[in-house]
């Protein structure tokens, strides 16, 4: 049994011990550290102990040597300052903000908070504030505990710094990159990515080829089947508006279909101050996305001090701003500042796990002089006192001088300054893979950066090996440069130290960044490179490059890469640095790529409006002349887009003409005969039309294949475009049966449809047949299965039904037709005629067919903001009108039989499109019939005459216009006895009489309600009462609200007449009125409800009396 030990161990003799387990009790805990460094205390003194007794016990100075050696062996083991720890010390009222913002999401049907169900918050501040580490903290609590109970998506991504070029939508791709992996990884639950995949493939159809280009991860959660329905535009049709809608589109299906599988989608992007137009276009039109009405968040990050006024940020930021509050949008800004001087003490005290805020304040009073407040350089000055031993833990605290500190840091006075001063202390291979890493972005795999490693030329260490390689990472993870954020991959902990990186050694040189390109352009695969493709021709271009035109075929090869994802400005850069690239003699020696590069800068340089490139690029070919026009082409058509963009469509014209004229199609001859020729070409088209078996001609006719009638067609195309919006009508007519001829001819191409369908509205609008109009709809139905582009699949649909085929079926069927012409035309890019489609069936169908009105109001709002969001001015103007005529109907208009309030200006006097002022003319002549201003309607019916049917090339609304014009006369006959309202309205019958004699269904209730008012004016008393009740029938079976209470009021009207057959009708007044007033109330008029029933109760007390009388 060992001999006990001195007594007196622990008296005062032995004060290293006594201060071990003082000074440390004063100290305040920073998570468990306070145990922690007591456990190491006990270690020690016992290890101490141990080590002192034996045999025979040592003596007291034995055991003070023993204790103090194992101090310092202590104080050798490191201890690195816990930054990770260090939560949001200084910035919890910013972290509040935010994870309330967050919360917010789930809320949306609360009573207590407003129904806000998309939350954009805008984090600010200059670099180092800690934008980054908020994000940590919001992206930590979504995942929490706390919501557990919920399925939250995170799609977090970021954006490079590159001064030259901008690599397009890097920080989108990075997110949903992110998002993909975690759908994957984490699946289970409420979370299925079968069910997923298959929404997506659904909703998507042949854009999600469109998406893979961009997001090759998607392909991870779609069914096997990825290129099924997938559909890429060839490039003679390629169009550079259509597929940047189509990219816009895509992306909002993509985020629809994730939100509508998981509680919210949160969507974080860092560093947008670099992001590229066509990123922050993106993120407006999710964020602007009134069809997704589920939980979504968007949090976008920038740095102020580089975001003025002018910068695309900033525009995009006043936009979101002017339509938060229509589009159900909560913006929120959290801007971050520097630290104080208490909050930069409070973070030394935290970090050194000390209480007491005196022992800080001199060296906080140092930190705070030399960093000004900012966060991220106070925690990387800290740090190199560390590594500097100027602070330094011994004697289980930690301790330092202020004055050396205060010597030590005099020189230092910016963030950039401070990471090279710590970076130099690195070996020279660790600084060296730091300048390798930094060219190759804010994140990086392992394995490219070893590419890097083996071959650069400044690498002339002895080992290159993979193992070597991985050793220094870790090396800088450790020492807080780069951190892990996948498998073999790594990030910058922060972008000030990529940009500290990049002012090591040369890597800022030219040549430093050209060699990397280029040896990961020689040394990567196929796949590689594609993914890497923009990285890799970036690092080439910076470089002081020689003309060497196997780098302008890789700077091509980016320009399209780039254009194919809708990235034009990015692409353009990639065309002009492609052709800096090429010889002098680059016509003769590279005349492929030559003429493609050239071609494409005109196709760019129409899509980002750079009018000067684009014909300097077009001038250039044009001054080839080894160029055939098929090779011309192309400029050709984009010249004659961008005078159809300036509305110059006299010139559009003749230019479509000229390149005609040199495709050997001289379509006409004689302009002074263009009339007689464009009336002779239609009715000969359509002879020839209308004997084609339609069956066997839409699905075994080939497709158009000889490049040379494909070059006719695309010129015919544009001069039918021009000439309609020319008003000019023969033009048009003869470029279209002129696609139909070579249609039948050659075969199906891309605007066969198109040229069908328009057929079809002039057969009926200028010759009257109603058949063969339905039969040229049909047939161009059937070919829109055959169109290989499908771009015009949109047009064709709304052509066919609402100008033809509406006139041969109920008005109800068009609505199915409408819904697939809205969405083929998003898919395709198509957006003009795909809004025209969304605005039929959202709002014009329904209410022209008597839908209940609270629906009709509801979608109004969703549609204005779309189109609105596009630029579409016409689609907006008639989602205005009626939406003004649906609030006169619903009581919420302060004038209801007048055309004007918030939403809707009736002031047409600065009006010049006829068709627009014909319109609301229809719109008011509707509404003083529903309120019973019968003379006004009929004054204002006789003044349009047959104005709107010619204007709107008879669509299915002139079958509404010609009854409610017809209705106004015959009442305002009735009321006024006047013999010109009587003649007025007998046309309308009679044209209505014509249309149905013709199969037209829709009109059919219109013409027995208006046998009814003739056979009233006839004093036909019992036919007109038989009449109306069969109007009634045909309304109310129909489903035509409107009609029906509009034939109950009429026919009660008719009943309150004086004469011995109205004597005992009083009960079927009342019956009428009642039924007006239900079916009135079913549509939604509330104004009606209320006037009829005031109607009912005076006929009700007025008979009343004379009964008793």
């Amino acid at each position: 049994m060992p001999p006990s030990l001195p007594s007196d161990l622990h008296s005062s003799e032995l004060p290293e011990c006594q201060e071990l387990t003082a000074t440390h009790s004063r100290q305040t805990p920073f998570r468990g550290d306070e145990s922690k460094t007591a456990d190491e205390a006990a270690g020690i003194l016992e290890s101490a102990l141990k080590s002192s007794a034996g045999d025979v016990v040592r003596s007291e100075a034995t055991v003070k040597v023993t204790l103090s050696a194992q101090l310092k062996k202590a104080q050798k083991v490191q201890h690195k300052l816990p930054v990770d720890e260090l939560g949001m010390v200084g910035r919890e009222q910013e972290q509040k903000e935010l994870t309330s913002s967050f919360d917010h999401i789930f809320h949306v049907n609360s009573e207590e908070l407003e129904s806000f169900k998309k939350q954009v918050v805008l984090v600010s501040g200059k670099s180092g504030t800690g934008k980054s580490k908020l994000i940590d903290g919001l992206c930590q609590y979504a995942s929490s505990s706390k919501h557990s109970d919920k399925t939250v998506l995170l799609a977090r991504g970021k954006y490079d710094f590159n001064e030259y070029f901008v690599e397009p939508y890097s920080g989108i791709v990075a997110g949903f990159e992110h998002l993909f992996h975690q759908i994957k990884t984490h699946e289970g639950g409420s979370l299925s990515v079968e069910a997923i995949g298959s929404s997506l493939r659904e909703e998507l159809g042949q854009n999600t080829e469109t998406l893979l280009r961009l997001l090759p991860g998607l392909e991870d959660i779609l069914p096997s089947d990825t290129s099924a329905g997938a559909a890429t535009p060839s490039n003679e049709v390629f169009n550079v508006e259509a597929s940047q809608k189509q990219l816009k589109y895509s992306f909002q299906v993509l985020v629809r279909v994730l939100c509508e599988h998981c509680t919210a989608l949160l969507l974080v992007l860092n560093d947008l101050q670099w992001a590229d137009e066509a990123s922050l276009d993106i993120v407006d039109h999710l964020i602007s996305d009134v069809q997704n009405q589920n939980a979504l968040m968007v949090v976008g990050c920038y740095r102020s001090d580089e975001v003025d006024d002018t910068h695309a940020l900033s525009r995009k930021i006043r936009a979101l701003r002017g339509k938060s509050e229509s589009q159900k949008m909560e913006m929120t800004d959290i801007h971050l500042g520097a630290f104080s001087l208490e909050s930069t003490n409070n973070v030394i005290m935290r970090l050194l796990s000390i209480g007491d805020s005196l022992k800080t304040k001199d060296l906080a009073d140092i930190c705070f002089k030399r960093t000004n407040g900012n966060p991220h350089f106070l925690i990387e000055l800290l740090m190199l006192l560390k590594d500097a031993d100027l602070l330094r833990f011994g004697r289980l605290q930690w301790e330092w001088d202020e004055s050396e500190i205060e010597s030590f840091t005099k020189s230092i006075n910016t963030v950039e300054a401070l990471l090279q001063s710590r970076m130099e202390k690195l070996l020279d291979a660790e600084k060296l893979l730091l300048q390798y890493a930094a060219c190759l972005g804010s994140s990086f795999q392992v394995d490219v950066l070893n590419l890097v490693w083996k071959n650069h030329s400044a690498n002339n260490f002895d080992s290159k090996s993979i193992k070597d390689l991985e050793s220094l990472l870790r090396g800088l993870e450790k020492g807080h440069y780069i951190e892990s954020i996948g498998v073999n991959k790594y990030g910058w902990v922060h972008d000030k130290v990529q940009e500290a990186a990049l002012s090591l050694g040369d890597s800022q040189e030219s040549s430093f960044q050209f060699e990397i390109g280029t040896i990961l352009f020689k040394t990567l695969d196929e796949g590689q490179l594609d993914g890497l493709l923009f990285d890799v021709v970036d690092l080439i271009n910076q470089g002081n490059v020689k003309r060497r035109p196997e780098l302008a075929v890789l700077n091509l090869q980016a320009a399209e890469k780039a254009r194919r994802v809708s990235a034009f400005s990015s692409a353009s850069l990639y065309v002009a640095h492609g052709i800096d690239l090429l010889p002098s003699d680059k016509w003769s020696s590279h005349r492929k790529t030559t003429l493609r590069l050239y071609t494409l800068g005109v196709q760019l340089g129409l899509a980002t409006g750079d009018v000067f490139t684009m014909e300097e690029y077009r001038d250039e070919i044009l001054s080839q002349k080894n160029c055939s026009i098929i090779e011309k082409l192309p400029i050709q058509v984009a010249h004659i887009n961008r005078l159809c963009a300036s509305s110059k469509y006299s010139k559009a014209i003749e230019l479509s003409l000229d390149l005609l004229k040199e495709l050997g199609c001289n379509l006409i001859p004689h302009r002074s005969l263009v009339t007689l020729q464009a009336i002779a070409s239609l009715k000969s088209t359509i002879n020839m039309a209308k004997k084609i078996v339609l069956e066997d001609f839409c699905q075994s006719h080939p497709l158009l294949t000889d490049p040379h009638q494909k070059a006719i067609i695309q010129a015919l195309s544009k001069l039918a475009y021009a000439g309609f919006m020319n008003s000019n009508t023969f033009v048009s007519a003869l470029a279209t049966t002129r696609i139909i001829q070579i249609t039948m001819k050659y075969g199906i191409n891309s605007d066969s449809s198109v040229a069908f369908a328009t057929l079809g509205l002039i057969a009926k609008s200028a010759f009257g047949d109603f058949a063969t109009a339905a039969f040229l709809a049909n047939t161009s139905r059937l070919l829109q299965y055959r169109d290989p582009n499908n771009f015009h699949t949109a047009d064709a649909l709304f052509l066919s039904y609402v100008f033809s085929i509406g006139w041969s079926v109920p008005l109800q069927d068009l609505q199915q037709p409408m819904k697939l012409g809205y969405l083929a035309g998003m898919r395709a890019g198509n957006n003009d005629y795909g809004f025209w489609c969304l605005l039929k069936y959202h709002v014009l169908l329904p209410l022209h067919t008597g839908r209940p009105l609270g629906t009709i109001l509801a979608r109004c709002p969703e549609c204005l903001y779309q189109f609105e969001d596009y630029h579409l001015d016409e689609q907006c103007f008639y989602t205005r009108l009626n939406w003004q005529i649906c609030l006169s109907l619903t009581g919420r208009a302060q004038g209801p039989t007048r055309l004007h309030g918030g939403i809707f200006n009736d002031n047409m006097d600065n009006e010049t499109i006829p068709l627009r002022i014909a319109t609301v003319k229809k719109a008011q002549v509707e509404l003083w019939v529903l309120y019973g201003a019968y003379k006004q309607a009929a004054d204002l019916a006789i003044e349009c005459g047959d104005s709107y049917d010619k204007l709107s090339n008879l669509s299915f609304m002139c079958m509404s216009e010609t009854f409610y014009r017809g209705l106004a006369l015959y009442a305002a006959h009735c009321d006024t006895k006047q013999r010109k309202y009587k003649k007025h309205a007998k046309r309308a019958r009679k044209k209505l009489a014509l249309w149905e004699t013709k199969g037209v269904p829709g009109v059919v209730h219109y013409h027995a309600l208006l046998n009814a008012e003739q056979a009233a004016v006839d004093k036909k008393y019992k036919d007109a009462d038989l009449r109306y009740q069969k109007a009634i029938k045909l309304a109310a079976s129909t489903g035509y609200l409107n009609c029906a209470a509009l034939f109950n009021e009429r026919h009660a009207n008719f009943l309150q007449q004086k004469g011995p057959y109205f004597e005992s009708r009083s009960d079927d007044v009342v019956f009428r009125l009642g039924e007006a007033m239900r079916y009135y109330k079913e549509w939604g008029a509330v104004l009606k409800v209320e006037e009829i029933r005031k109607k009912k109760l005076i006929f009700a007390s007025k008979a009343k009396l004379r009964r008793g009388a």
